[in-house]
């Protein structure tokens, strides 16, 4: 995305570009810990080898896979990673589904958190909903999607139990179909 943050003095020039994410912080405490393990290195043992690996799509889950197929583990004995969040990441999508229609004829298509303590956290955010193309007819389906972050196992459990049943009877109650599909992330390191 492209940054519109003109009151950062390092504000991205570039279109499609931004400093909006922890990607900013990986990256300068990698360098910072590079350049500390080369004032240290004499404090290393012999013929100590320390190789710093900045993964691309880690949100994805799939960069590391892909580093590894490409050999950047190819000597190294030990290898230490961390996620400057203190939370999970979740993704979610939601698909609905049901009788589209043209504009002209929206009677023909069916019409269309409390729980938990206080003492917990949890924020889900819908971030993404895409449907249609085309101003004049309703779509037949709608997606939505977003993340869902906590600190504690048994709150995601009570999210996704409440989340499955929300998409279901909501979509019951309009006369569509409803699924929720949930791909878990990395779980969060805790020390």
């Amino acid at each position: 995305m492209t940054e519109h943050n003109p009151h950062l003095e390092y504000q991205s020039v570039n279109v499609g570009a931004a400093h909006m994410c922890g990607h900013d912080g990986y990256m300068t405490s990698l360098v910072g810990f590079g350049i500390l393990m080369q004032q240290a290195h004499h404090l290393l043992p012999p013929h100590t080898c320390v190789r710093s690996v900045f993964q691309p799509a880690e949100e994805g889950g799939f960069g590391a896979v892909e580093m590894i197929k490409g050999g950047c583990l190819d000597g190294v004995d030990e290898i230490y990673g961390y996620h400057n969040g203190p939370f999970p990441l979740v993704r979610f999508s939601i698909l609905l589904q049901g009788p589209g229609g043209h504009g002209s004829a929206p009677h023909k298509p069916k019409i269309p958190f409390r729980n938990v303590s206080a003492q917990e956290s949890a924020v889900i955010s819908i971030t993404q909903v895409h449907g249609g193309k085309a101003d004049n007819v309703i779509p037949s389906q709608v997606k939505l999607s977003g993340t869902i972050r906590d600190m504690n196992p048994d709150v995601f459990s009570v999210i996704e139990v409440r989340l499955n049943r929300i998409v279901e009877h909501t979509a019951a109650a309009f006369g569509v179909n409803g699924t929720l599909n949930i791909v878990d992330g990395y779980p969060v390191t805790k020390s």
